[in-house]
């Protein structure tokens, strides 16, 4: 399937293009003037922006990849959880 299709070609070709995996670009006038995103792709897209933003979860992870997250069994931690 093609990454890009004139605003006329995704028109004709609406069908086949909603059922695409990729992001397909749409084009006018030979620049790109929007996107079709899956709905998978874009649910994944909002929740790392929503991870990204959240200080909390961004120092989790700085300290995760340098090595320096303390783990617990999850037997130990369960009392403390607000469930």
């Amino acid at each position: 399937m093609k990454s890009t299709y004139s605003v006329t070609e995704a028109q004709a070709h609406l069908p086949r293009i909603i059922r695409s995996t990729s992001i397909v670009g749409i084009a006018k006038h030979r620049k790109v003037a929007g996107f079709y995103v899956p709905r998978e792709r874009f649910e994944a897209l909002l929740e790392t922006m929503e991870l990204l933003a959240n200080p909390s979860a961004m120092k989790t992870l700085k300290l995760a990849k340098a090595g320096k997250l303390k783990y617990r069994r999850l037997a130990a931690v369960e009392p403390e959880l607000d469930l």
